[in-house]
């Protein structure tokens, strides 16, 4: 009996580390990703180059593992549009774009959600440079609401 519960704690333990794994960004860091992007608009549609309320970029969807709606294909028009402005598929865009390139951008030794939406804004390789005023005003601010800054 005691056997079957520590192999159960040790299944429980993987299965929670492999999560964490796939999901680097917390929903109170995709939230204020989503706050300093557009402060969460999810009417803002499409521009020449963005959509929905992150501010996706069709390379930044296709970085992002290409995540669709149910009964979707990456490969049909609008594919990456319907995603960008759905809450959801947005987020998991963010996720799995953070899982693939998410690093320190700003040299405190940890990855923390600063990182991400320096990421999220300036792309991986320019994370580092610093954030236009608005974005960055609007991601402290929320950052400091969820004890985050």
């Amino acid at each position: 009996m005691a056997r079957h519960i520590l192999v159960a704690a040790l299944i429980y333990s993987l299965l929670c580390r492999v999560e964490s794994q796939l999901d680097p960004v917390s929903e109170e860091c995709l939230q204020c990703i989503c706050e300093a992007s557009t402060s969460c608009d999810f009417g803002v549609g499409c521009g020449t180059e963005t959509c929905g309320p992150y501010g996706i970029t069709w390379g930044y969807w296709n970085d992002g593992l290409r995540p669709v709606l149910n009964q979707d294909s990456p490969e049909a028009d609008g594919a990456y549009a319907r995603c960008a402005n759905d809450q959801q598929c947005a987020a998991r865009v963010v996720q799995n774009y953070m899982s693939r390139y998410g690093h320190d951008c700003n040299g405190d030794a940890e990855t923390t959600c600063y990182d991400f939406a320096a990421i999220h804004r300036s792309g991986s390789n320019n994370c580092g440079a610093q954030l236009d005023s608005g974005y960055f005003n609007r991601l402290i601010n929320c950052m400091a609401l969820y004890g985050m800054y």
